[in-house]
């Protein structure tokens, strides 16, 4: 059975805060990123979030860089 998972999707022109926002209400702790044709182009987990942020990344860039 397939479930419908497009709330664990995001749009790859949203930014980071947008991403941790959608992070912290989902218990799954991973988005996949999809472009504009809803076509899969990543994915994005709390670790990811960190790992930018320690090294300096700043919240508003979109989560496609």
């Amino acid at each position: 059975m397939i479930e419908n998972l497009t709330h664990l999707t995001l749009d790859s022109s949203h930014a980071l805060k947008t991403a941790i926002g959608k992070l912290d209400k989902i218990s799954e702790k991973i988005l996949f990123i999809v472009n504009t044709d809803r076509v899969l182009v990543g994915s994005l987990t709390d670790g990811d979030v960190r790992r930018w942020i320690l090294q300096g990344g700043q919240l508003n860039t979109p989560v496609l860089n």
